[in-house]
């Protein structure tokens, strides 16, 4: 069950990362990224009325400070893992992006064997580097080749710093599901208050460094401006719909690390699945080139997919006596 829900996180956070940048070139990357999370925070109240979480919230608020600490610990890596996408989406095509995103699986493995034991089997390591080897024939493109024809090619210093922010948030996502896998096993509270909890503690720290750069000496000052310049559609529009996918892809995965024999290693991977979805998009709505290459990266993801679910399944099968 746990391996469903984390295909099911790296689906929808593909369509999210689709919405945002749809939403990025009409807006500043402070407002998108304040307002993408502010929505998502208040997604929660449904979900707690749903389900009844008030009292269990209220406990939260009781937990010790070692267990908010760890709480914080995970927003910071939510922030790490998220704030570059407002700048790099303006700047590098959504299928390179992606693909850039999508190596945060090499990490993930390493780690969830180092801290927790992980051993994949035979076809789970098949998948692992099936999964690799797509992500490598997507991304590995020039970078005037990489752009759609309506969005110019950055600069070569811009593309690199672009590329280095997105394989830094790669690395926070990476350790996601390792911390949110010693998160749940310390902290002794509801999985989706723990998660809300981390939300609510990244609007905060948003919040802080929002007011700090809005300071005439560090930036220009803020323009609350939803429309676009030739008068078309809202934004917010876009904002909403990325917030409300990423929201429920981030709930996905961290429910998928909540079951007892989950394998962190194996849902970071999973989150990847993402990446044929926004190459897919960004070629029907962007233009940007799917080359041969790309569509063998792909396949060769989607192959790796399978294998991990195959691997994931054969160790659930008993035993025959």
């Amino acid at each position: 069950m746990w391996v469903t829900f984390a295909t099911l996180a790296g689906v929808t956070l593909g369509c999210g990362d689709l919405a945002l940048k749809m939403a990025l070139p009409n807006l500043q990357p402070r407002i998108a990224c304040f307002t993408l999370y502010f929505l998502g925070l208040i997604l929660w109240i449904p979900i707690f009325l749903m389900l009844g979480l008030a009292p269990a919230a209220l406990e939260a608020v009781h937990l010790s400070p070692a267990a908010h600490g760890m709480v914080i610990g995970r927003s910071l890596l939510q922030f790490g893992a998220y704030a570059p996408i407002f700048v790099v989406l303006r700047n590098l095509p959504l299928g390179t992006y992606a693909a850039l995103r999508a190596l945060s699986p090499a990490l993930s493995v390493v780690a969830g064997t180092i801290f927790y034991g992980d051993r994949p089997n035979a076809p789970e390591y098949l998948g692992i580097g099936a999964i690799l080897s797509g992500v490598v024939l997507v991304a590995w493109e020039r970078k005037t080749a990489a752009h759609s024809s309506i969005v110019a090619p950055a600069s070569d210093r811009l593309w690199l710093a672009n590329m280095v922010l997105t394989i830094i948030a790669a690395t926070c996502s990476g350790l996601m599901s390792i911390y949110d896998k010693h998160l749940l096993s310390t902290v002794p509270a509801n999985p989706f208050v723990l998660q809300a909890l981390s939300d609510a503690y990244r609007m905060g720290l948003l919040t802080l460094l929002l007011a700090f750069s809005t300071r005439p000496a560090l930036a220009r000052p803020l323009k609350w401006n939803w429309l676009r310049r030739d008068g078309g559609h809202l934004p917010l529009l876009y904002l909403g719909l990325a917030s409300l996918l990423i929201a429920l892809g981030e709930i996905f995965s961290f429910y998928a690390v909540s079951f007892p024999d989950s394998m962190p290693s194996i849902v970071a991977i999973l989150r990847r699945s993402s990446l044929p979805v926004s190459v897919i998009l960004a070629n029907l709505l962007f233009r940007e080139r799917l080359t041969m290459k790309k569509m063998l990266g792909m396949a060769s993801i989607m192959a790796g997919v399978a294998l991990i679910n195959a691997g994931w399944a054969s160790d659930l099968a008993p035993t025959p006596t």
